[in-house]
């Protein structure tokens, strides 16, 4: 385990100003609310990072039942001491395996471990939001309202690994080649007579602003009222939204056929470069609540009651054709070269590198088809919360009350696949009020 001394301290520095201003214009009453933010982590450091994040949210009032209301803001997230002061990086890879010898006391099993001291990640940025929204407030007679929203926000430098390559030295051994068969107890090791040594291909760890993530959807919330005979509160919400991912940081393939055991499968001549940006994950879902909250004032008690329902799901993975762009190959000082592939290389049909087809590298266009789940699928939550007295009280909670958990099928197989699993749980909480 890592010690904490050998983890530099953060000091973080951050100021706030916000004003708030109302008024009427042609009997239209309009508030603003406009603040600044400003942040800095590790002040005075070579990894010192600042940020200047504004939001702005403002409401018109069209009539004293109707309310709209829109809003921007930047929000920054600074390098954790995760990606500032990365810890070593521990890589391991079957050296020899024979973990299934009927006979136990011969079963062994030896690893390769290498240790890399990964280098901090200079010019690592704060990862910045920026959310749009928009809505619209209506209230309605007998004390109920709606509230409907859209929002759009965008990360375009999230955090994310570099994909820069060291290499390192493996051994890997068979009965025969460092290690010697003793019948009814484990071999005998010799390392320096092993099978042959692999040349392994490992990432140095290092953190950059590669990843690319954007969240938008609608969402409603709605007071339904009070049904007065039950002292019973109602409330429903639900939302659609879509959620999309994709990297900015290298992609790299290994040439064709080399898969296999740690034995037959030694590691690649060289791995190909790619386009990064091609490949886009894409998740959508429509879920409601339907909520009921029972005031029993004569046993001062308050039941809850939650149905979330998940309407729709759908998954998508886009993978575009891609073509090499470079070759990564290892040198004799431990690291890589890299050189880019040119048009004339392309041209050619029969170029070849290290003895493999340029035309091998091409990645064919893997779009699957959407994963897509329409059978409703319902969770029933339930909540009783007990005063004792005016200081203290209790609550006993249920996840998913009625233990549902059904068999369905997707858009793209029959094959059945069980939902809501490990979603029921119980639990009691006690309260004091000081």
């Amino acid at each position: 385990p890592r010690p904490y001394y050998d983890i530099p301290p953060s000091s973080q520095f951050s100021g706030y100003l916000e004003d708030k201003m109302t008024w009427k214009t042609l009997g239209l009453k309009t508030n603003l609310t406009a603040g600044l933010r400003y942040n800095i982590i590790q002040p005075g450091k070579e990894e010192q990072v600042s940020a200047l994040s504004p939001r702005i949210n403002a409401s018109i009032s069209l009539t004293k039942d109707i309310e709209l209301r829109a809003g921007f803001g930047q929000s920054a997230k600074t390098p954790g001491l995760t990606h500032l002061y990365p810890d070593k990086s521990y890589n391991d890879r079957v050296a020899f395996k024979d973990i299934s010898n009927t006979n136990i006391n011969e079963r062994i099993a030896i690893y390769n471990t290498n240790v890399y001291t990964v280098q901090r990640s200079v010019g690592l940025k704060n990862a910045v939001n920026t959310k749009y929204e928009i809505g619209i407030d209506i209230k309605l007679p007998n004390d109920r309202s709606i509230s409907i929203i859209g929002y759009q926000d965008v990360t375009p430098n999230g955090f994310g690994n570099f994909s820069q390559y060291y290499t390192y030295l493996a051994d890997v051994y068979k009965i025969g080649y460092g290690l010697k068969a003793n019948p009814g107890s484990k071999p005998t090791f010799d390392n320096s007579t092993p099978l042959r040594v692999d040349t392994v291909y490992q990432t140095k760890g290092m953190f950059g602003n590669t990843q690319w993530a954007q969240n938008r959807g609608i969402e409603l919330d709605a007071d339904l009222g009070k049904i007065e005979s039950w002292n019973t509160s109602l409330y429903f919400s639900g939302a659609f939204i879509e959620s999309s991912y994709k990297t900015s940081g290298t992609v790299n393939g290994s040439p064709k056929n080399f898969g296999g055991n740690y034995v037959d499968a030694q590691t690649p001549p060289f791995l190909y470069k790619y386009q990064s940006g091609l490949e886009v994950n894409i998740n959508r879902t429509f879920n409601t609540t339907f909520r009921a909250v029972t005031h029993i004032p004569a046993l001062r008690m308050v039941l809850s009651n939650a149905i979330y329902v998940t309407w729709y799901t759908y998954k998508y993975d886009s993978n575009q054709i891609q073509y090499p762009i470079g070759y990564i190959f290892a040198n004799q000082s431990g690291g890589v070269d890299e050189i880019e592939i040119t048009d004339a290389m392309r041209a050619d049909p029969n170029y070849r590198f290290k003895g493999y087809l340029l035309s091998d590298g091409k990645i064919d266009n893997t779009d699957k088809i959407p994963t897509i789940n329409s059978t409703p699928i319902w969770n029933l939550s339930t909540r009783l919360t007990k005063e004792i007295s005016k200081v203290a009280g209790f609550s006993f909670y249920v996840n998913n009350t009625l233990f549902y958990e059904p068999w369905v099928a997707s858009s793209i197989t029959k094959t059945l696949s069980q939902r809501n699993v490990g979603t029921f749980s119980f639990g009691m909480e006690l309260f004091f009020k000081l």
